[in-house]
């Protein structure tokens, strides 16, 4: 697969070059028999990125990948897919529900008093394997003003200080592009099948034949990390450690981007392990529906009560997607805000 920043290499870093136009894509290369091919040049093994050491902040925390990405928050409060109301946006600030928008809504991403979304008009079902397109809107929180930004629709929508990014299909294969606000313009990054932004760096994939490969850039140098398999579950970024699952082991994989160093949370046997957050440095997950923090080693329960499908976090506390039998083999399901208390975790359901 032609990948971005592929070109020539001098004591393990690539030439400097503008970051996010069509000379990132290396061209293809010919065989012996003169057959062309997307050759990669071999890239310096990863020993960690000196200038994110002391960084902290998370990166797609709550990214649900291809599933209900309905959740984001900033200082104030939540805002989610409200599954009690079509999914329309709402807003939760501890005290007040408040519908923003009515229309189905999901890729929730929050930046600068804007919320980002995508929608089709249509509601998704929360535990569906999706990848939906949509038409990419913002919601102006101050001014409550609501705008369709784009006539053509994308998916898998992620925002950072670097801009609004989405992946779209070019020449048969997914592409990150970039959508310029001032002028509609939409600007092709390079290809990949994931992207994520960690102070200035990007995280991203391609995937030839199957075979996924890995890499960090701040758009002058790039690395290759340590991931081998599938295409990425659940990947994020919180204090500086990558976070992944693979699709052939019940397992928690990190990656400390400083130093290189590798971990694994393998989860018991006999355990489902449906999601995971990361919260105030702990990782908090989802084993049989059921609330877990792991520390020192150890799975610590914290609740017996409720079980949830999905796990996210807010700026002070947890947020949970629960599934109730509603009847007639219909589901329902609720937002609850989860708070985390030395003898369990404390429920209030915020959708209703």
């Amino acid at each position: 697969m032609a990948l971005a920043l592929a070109g020539c290499w001098s004591e393990g870093k690539v030439e400097k070059r503008e970051f996010g136009t069509a000379s990132d894509v290396s061209a293809p290369k010919k065989d012996e028999k003169g057959t062309e091919t997307d050759i990669v040049e071999a890239l310096p093994e990863f020993k960690g990125i000196q200038e994110l050491k002391g960084k902290t902040g998370s990166s797609a925390v709550n990214n649900k990948e291809c599933r209900y990405q309905a959740f984001c928050y900033d200082d104030k409060a939540v805002y989610f897919a409200n599954p009690r109301d079509n999914q329309y946006l709402y807003s939760y600030d501890g005290e007040n529900l408040r519908l923003f928008a009515d229309m189905p809504v999901y890729c929730l991403n929050y930046r600068d008093g804007m919320i980002y979304f995508l929608s089709n008009g249509s509601q998704l079902d929360p535990l569906d394997l999706i990848n939906v397109e949509g038409y990419l809107y913002s919601y102006d929180i101050l001014n409550e003003k609501l705008t369709c930004l784009t006539d053509f629709t994308v998916s898998n929508l992620f925002v950072s200080d670097r801009g609004i990014l989405y992946l779209q299909e070019s020449g048969g294969r997914e592409a990150v592009y970039k959508f310029d606000e001032s002028t509609g313009e939409n600007i092709f990054m390079y290809k990949s099948s994931s992207i994520m932004d960690y102070h200035g760096y990007y995280v991203y994939c391609t995937v030839e034949n199957g075979k996924a490969d890995y890499f960090i850039s701040d758009g002058s140098e790039s690395y290759q990390l340590p991931k081998k398999g599938t295409p990425p579950r659940y990947d994020c970024i919180s204090d500086g450690k990558y976070y992944y699952r693979t699709q052939e082991k019940k397992s928690l994989n990190i990656i400390d981007l400083t130093d290189g160093e590798r971990f694994e949370i393998e989860v018991p046997k006999g355990k489902s392990f449906s999601d995971y957050t990361v919260f105030k440095g702990e990782v908090y997950l989802l084993l049989g529906g059921y609330l877990f923090v792991y520390r020192e080693g150890e799975f610590i329960k914290v609740n017996d009560e409720m079980q949830f499908r999905n796990i996210y976090s807010g700026r002070d506390c947890l947020y949970g997607l629960r599934e109730n039998y509603a009847g007639n083999e219909s589901m329902e399901y609720d937002f609850y805000k989860l708070i985390v208390e030395a003898d369990g975790v404390r429920g209030e359901n915020i959708t209703s």
